[in-house]
């Protein structure tokens, strides 16, 4: 199934955008790659008390670490199904022998959520990877269109696109600053910022690099926030004291006077 010669991708062991998620998610994702109950099209429906019989308890719940993931970039996740889709799938399974294509088909024939089902088949159609089989077999039993005849016309269907996660969004806005740093500016945001997206979905998400200046952008705007620290309030003694201290200094004669009194 795969096209390289490891049974799994590498990127969860050596990627920094992996290694920096804490502990509890890197679990989560792990197993959303190579859990026993991954399908043919890479989803897995996460049931909390096989999680837990498993894998053990997390320092999260579990509903929890799968949004963070989700909103990462990482992952796809529909609370109402239950199920679970990594992003980059077809980056690392290239399906081009038989077996694999029927356990493809099979996979894509089980999922239940058309939000994971539209970002699926966007994907596979992004990689190369055919699935128009799919897409038909899914018209049929929606009713929607009738079944097509072998004409020389190319039948299309339009599928949800689903929004990219708010870490993409924040992220294009870094790539345009540093593209404007170096002197080349971005005349058509929209253009740009489309073609950005583009790239994140076949590679997954942002590089490294963006992600930790975006980390370092949110740190700054985190301490712009943070009100100023009130200084700690002063018991009565310690005014009084300071005011005699103050009446002291502007009384004090100054070098010469006291030149002066002395002689």
């Amino acid at each position: 199934m795969s096209a390289e010669s490891r049974p799994h991708p590498r990127f969860l062991w050596t990627e920094q955008r992996v290694q920096s998620l804490p502990l509890s998610l890197k679990r989560l994702l792990e197993y959303a790659w190579t859990g026993p109950d991954v399908n043919g099209a890479g989803v897995t429906v996460f049931e909390p008390g096989v999680w837990q019989a498993r894998i053990g308890e997390i320092s999260m719940a579990l509903e929890t670490g799968l949004q963070i993931l989700d909103k990462a970039g990482h992952v796809v996740y529909d609370s109402a199904t239950g199920e679970v889709w990594p992003r980059r799938w077809f980056a690392f399974h290239k399906f081009v022998s038989a077996p694999a294509r029927s356990a493809l088909d099979a996979g894509l024939r089980r999922i239940q959520s058309s939000l994971i089902r539209s970002a699926v088949v966007e994907s596979a159609c992004s990689f190369g990877v055919s699935v128009d089989n799919f897409k038909v077999n899914v018209r049929k039993q929606r009713g929607n269109l009738p079944t097509p005849t072998s004409t020389s016309t190319t039948t299309t269907t339009t599928t949800t696109t689903r929004d990219p996660p708010p870490l993409w969004r924040e992220a294009v806005e870094v790539e345009i600053e540093i593209s404007e740093k170096l002197g080349k500016p971005v005349f058509n945001r929209d253009k740009y910022s489309e073609k950005v997206l583009e790239t994140y979905k076949k590679d997954g998400g942002p590089g490294p690099g963006v992600l930790k200046q975006l980390e370092a952008r949110k740190r700054a705007q985190e301490r712009q926030a943070q009100p100023p620290t009130p200084e700690p309030a002063r018991t009565a003694p310690e005014v009084a004291s300071a005011h005699i201290e103050a009446i002291k200094l502007k009384y004090r004669p100054t070098p010469t006077a006291a030149a002066a009194a002395a002689a």
